[in-house]
């Protein structure tokens, strides 16, 4: 297997290589470990933004499969941790806020909150006795340290980014494929059998929430099929449309006789209002549903707009006709939301995929008017 590093610093290339090559020096000596045949005690780890946590919970039903009596738990960020709750396959959620994968809040309080939750849940983990640790982030920043110092009897993950030699079992990287095969790569790595290709996304919704948007759709007088959602928020701010053109969008649909729906965040209600404000009619439900509640609205909707974000993975598990305003950032490939209803619209431009976090200053890859989108969506 070749090594796989994602550092862009050639530098960084170098060092990790270096780093490699050291640990396999000082562990060549390491017996390998098989697969426990029967863990009664699994932890899958996923540090990193909540799109991402819910694209790694596709792997669950395939652990469930192979060890049908154990318990799985989590290690996730708190917002991670809050959608998991939700779902019936996953007992415990250990809460680690990694200061390199939280987009909000300064540097320091970035760094209290990983210094905070780092050791409680290394003691947490310690407590528990894991048979069997599942690393679901491919990059340096995966937590590994947390599974070994937490005494997790066999870890494993990808082999990258020069760690490979601490891991009982290293799961071969393979380009090109969807971030949920990746994450299947690693259960391969560790006995698990697994279905291969993209994963169909798992985001049923608790009774409390399906209760929530039935009160909602009551009060704002929407029928099943009857409204257009759109969402414009996303977690990477290179990645906006700009408020204008989504105000655009909405009163234009609106002026078409179609009911609109704007759904966010708390943190993205002045957005929605400053969308809201230019469209008569247009409903806003910023900040009033749970990720679930969202899944479920959409499951509901004729159809939804929304940038690469968490929503459009929820579109697309929800089954919704979901047209997503595709930057030139990501890697399609990688990171394309699934689902047979789901269209991309995209630039042709020759710099994507850049895989620059923070984009360019034209972001020419994003520069739809709203006229086109409009036509994409009600033709």
């Amino acid at each position: 297997m070749s090594p796989v590093y994602h550092y862009r610093s050639p530098r960084a290339r170098r060092a990790a290589r270096l780093l490699e090559r050291t640990l396999r020096a000082i562990l060549f000596r390491k017996r390998p470990l098989p697969p426990p045949a029967d863990a009664r005690r699994i932890l899958l780890v996923k540090p990193d933004h909540l799109g991402d946590v819910v694209m790694a919970s596709s792997v669950l039903p395939a652990i469930r499969r192979r060890f049908p009596e154990a318990r799985i738990d989590f290690v996730a960020s708190r917002e991670g941790a809050d959608f998991l709750a939700g779902d019936p396959l996953v007992g415990k959620v250990h809460v680690h806020e990694h200061l390199l994968l939280r987009r909000e809040g300064s540097l320091p309080a970035r760094i209290l909150r990983h210094a905070a939750t780092f050791p409680a849940a290394v003691r947490a983990i310690r407590r528990e006795r894991y048979d069997l640790c599942l690393l679901l982030r491919s990059h340096f920043d995966n937590d590994l340290f947390l599974a070994l110092l937490g005494g997790c009897r066999f870890v494993a993950g990808h082999g990258t980014d020069g760690f490979g030699p601490l891991l009982d079992a290293a799961a071969e990287w393979e380009e090109g494929v969807h971030e949920t095969r990746h994450a299947q790569e690693v259960l391969e790595a560790a006995g698990i059998p697994a279905d291969g290709g993209p994963a169909a996304l798992r985001i049923g919704g608790a009774p409390g929430d399906d209760d929530a948007v039935s009160r909602l759709m009551a009060l704002h007088g929407l029928a099943p099929g009857g409204f257009v959602v759109l969402h414009p928020g996303t977690g990477n701010p290179a990645k906006q449309w700009g408020a204008a053109k989504w105000r655009e969008l909405a009163r234009a649909m609106a002026c078409a006789g179609h009911k609109v729906v704007l759904t966010g965040s708390r943190a993205e209600a002045a957005l929605l209002r400053e969308i809201a404000a230019g469209a008569e009619g247009v409903v806003d439900l910023s900040g009033q549903l749970t990720v679930r509640g969202l899944a479920a609205l959409f499951g509901k909707a004729k159809a939804l707009v929304c940038l690469d974000s968490l929503a459009a993975h929820l579109g697309g598990a929800a089954g919704t006709e979901t047209f997503v305003v595709y930057s030139g950032i990501p890697d399609p490939a990688r990171w394309a939301p699934t689902g047979a209803n789901v269209r991309l619209l995209t630039k042709n431009v020759p710099c994507a995929p850049c895989l620059a976090a923070g984009g360019c200053a034209s972001m020419r890859c994003i520069d739809f008017p709203s006229e086109e989108i409009f036509r994409a969506v009600l033709g």
